[in-house]
C-alpha cells in the first residue's frame, strides 16, 4: 500500500504511548521497507536534505533481488548523498519480502 500513514508517538519517548495498530497482509512477491528518519533527515554539504523523495528514488533504481541487496543498495545511496557530511541520526532500514 503506497502512501499509507500511522498516526501516533514515537517509540521509547513515553512510558505508555498510544499506539495506532493497523494490519496489512503481504501478497507474494510484495515488499515492506521500514526505516527511521535518519535515513530520510540525511543532509549533504549543500544543506539539501535527503528527504522521501531520496528515498523513492532510491527503491526505484534498485536491481535488489533480496532485502540485504535493497537495504545496501540504499545506505549506498543514502552514504553517496551524504558525501562528507556528518551524519547525526541513526539509519536504520528493515525490509521483509513476501514468498
Amino acid at each position: 500500500m503506497t502512501g499509507a500513514r500511522a498516526v501516533g508517538q514515537p517509540l521509547g519517548l513515553f512510558p505508555e504511548p498510544a499506539l495506532d495498530v493497523q494490519t496489512r497482509t503481504l501478497l507474494p512477491g510484495d515488499t515492506l521497507l521500514l526505516y527511521t528518519d535518519g535515513v530520510t533527515d540525511t543532509v549533504n554539504p549543500a544543506g539539501d536534505v535527503f528527504e522521501l523523495d531520496g528515498l523513492h528514488a532510491a527503491v526505484r533504481a534498485a536491481t535488489a533481488t533480496t532485502a540485504q541487496e535493497l537495504c545496501d543498495h540504499i545506505v549506498e545511496r543514502v552514504v553517496t548523498f551524504q558525501e562528507t557530511a556528518q551524519q547525526h541520526d541513526d539509519i536504520t532500514l528493515v525490509v521483509v519480502q513476501a514468498y
